[in-house]
């Protein structure tokens, strides 16, 4: 690995979806609300790219709406279209439940033989 993406390797959280199910009300009906679970956050040291210029190799293209990329990752990182990133904070887990909100979601995912490029946007969640 070149001694360049190391120096900007930055640590990051990441949480995959598992399964979504919806409540049931007092009569056993199925609620409209769907529950989505996910696993515990799992902690990443990976390359983060400064904020998205014209400089930058649009793997891609132009049309996505993506603000970093993340990458170049092992082509079995555990990332896919679903999971919640954490970008320069950390995610805490007060009994089962997240009580700092994901900043990033996956927009993309351009995967190759030898690795993994992740465009990811920042979002604004709201517990």
């Amino acid at each position: 690995m070149k001694r360049s993406c190391r120096a900007n390797k930055r640590e990051i959280w990441i949480s995959n979806f598992i399964d979504m199910f919806f409540e049931l009300d007092d009569w056993g009906n199925q609620g409209s609300t769907p529950i989505y679970v996910y696993e515990t956050p799992k902690r990443y040291d990976l390359c983060i790219s400064p904020g998205r210029g014209e400089a930058e190799d649009m793997v891609f293209g132009k049309s996505l709406d993506y603000n970093r990329v993340i990458g170049p990752a092992k082509p079995d990182a555990p990332f896919n279209e679903y999971t919640r990133i954490w970008i320069g904070i950390n995610p805490e887990i007060v009994d089962n439940k997240e009580t700092v909100a994901w900043n990033h979601i996956v927009s993309a995912i351009a995967d190759s033989k030898n690795k993994l490029m992740i465009a990811v946007k920042q979002v604004s969640v709201s517990l």
